[in-house]
């Protein structure tokens, strides 16, 4: 009688090894590096608008719109450069990038408060309801998409954050075996 091949293995080949319990994850988050890794693009247009907004600062009249202009290009080259290196920083898996992640979260808030307001300015200066609904709504639903992907930042950054607290954790918990 021949011997069953699936019988004759040893049992302990038969159960897969599981990582131990404190194990740290050897990746971060798919949801937090993917969103990271888009969030370089988005810096890169912000730097693109905030090279634009410089030059059509010098061709606005408006006062108003020079001074809000003026603070709106700051925040949109802060958050292209204090952005791409907090997301080159968490690519590369150094904690310190969640310290400028941080702070590009405040820039892109305030960047999106002098969004409001430049809104609110500018459809009071409309004539015609149909001019001052069609800005309101086009700047509601720019707003919009900005505060989604805000959240979207937000959550990614907090899962880089608990990845990297599980490392150090981790890390701590191995030293001292």
């Amino acid at each position: 009688m021949q011997e069953n091949p699936a019988q004759s293995i040893h049992p302990e080949e038969q159960i897969p090894q599981l990582p131990h319990p404190n194990a740290a994850p050897s990746k971060m988050p798919s949801f937090a590096m993917g969103f990271i890794i888009s969030d370089v693009v988005f810096c890169v247009i912000k730097g693109v608008i905030a090279l634009f907004s410089f030059f059509f600062l010098f061709i606005m009249s408006n006062k108003v719109l020079v001074k809000l202009g003026c603070f709106e290009l700051l925040t949109n080259a802060g958050i292209c450069v204090i952005g791409l290196t907090a997301n080159i920083k968490l690519i590369k898996r150094d904690i310190s990038g969640i310290f400028f992640a941080n702070m590009n979260i405040a820039l892109t808030i305030i960047n999106m408060s002098l969004a409001c307001i430049s809104l609110i300015y500018l459809a009071s200066n409309q004539n015609g309801a149909q001019n001052i609904l069609g800005t309101y709504l086009g700047g509601i639903i720019g707003l919009i998409v900005r505060a989604a992907l805000l959240i979207c930042y937000i959550v990614a950054i907090k899962q880089a954050k608990t990845f990297f607290d599980q490392q150090s954790k981790y890390q701590s918990l191995s030293g001292k075996i």
